[in-house]
């Protein structure tokens, strides 16, 4: 896998509409809060998810165990962040695969090529010298400068319902900037994965 894959319309609509439903509930329950923005996360059984899905995502992955698995609303965009530190089983970190379900506006998934073990990049971490493009910087304008110049070659994968993208958990990513957009709020179904053994 080259940074990412990304996989046209294997959601049907009927589990896109099962989802968004239950995120709907749990919103309803657990209304958000500054101190849970700018994401709101509601964690989902595995066994659910993969009475529905299994089939689709051993279609993208192969074998694999979910260890953490969510429903999730996001308000705000994510920072630079790496999926390889959660892991409850123990296992080998795999991919991440997310399932855009809802969002109003346009919005993206940003995967660059450096790896990490650690959540977040540090500040000693070595500078790459990329030259960013002006759509690059606007899509990343917030990131900081001194992050964004300890990242390269960002990978950016449209979302659109009934899609899956999926990134090996150890590269750092991103979301765009969605709020230049006007896109107030982006809503999927998330899973990380460890090997199966």
């Amino acid at each position: 896998m080259n940074y990412f894959s990304s996989t046209k319309n294997i959601l049907p609509k009927k589990a896109v509409d099962q989802f968004a439903h239950l995120l709907d509930i749990f919103i309803e329950k657990k209304k958000p809060t500054e101190t849970t923005l700018p994401n709101l996360q509601y964690g989902v059984e595995y066994d659910h998810v993969k009475k529905q899905l299994g089939g689709i995502i051993e279609k993208l992955i192969g074998r694999h165990d979910s260890p953490v698995c969510f429903l999730q609303r996001s308000v705000r965009p994510h920072y630079v962040h790496s999926d390889y530190p959660n892991n409850d089983n123990n296992k080998e970190p795999y991919c991440a695969v997310l399932f855009p379900l809802r969002f109003n506006g346009p919005c993206s998934t940003v995967v660059f090529k450096e790896k990490s073990k650690k959540k977040n990049i540090e500040h000693r971490d070595p500078k790459t010298n990329y030259q960013y493009t002006d759509e690059e910087l606007k899509m990343l304008s917030h990131i900081d400068k001194n992050t964004l110049g300890r990242l390269s070659d960002p990978r950016t994968i449209k979302w659109n319902v009934g899609d899956a993208i999926v990134w090996e958990r150890i590269h750092l990513h991103c979301s765009d900037n969605f709020l230049v957009n006007d896109t107030t709020f982006k809503d999927s179904l998330v899973l990380f994965t460890t090997r199966k053994q």
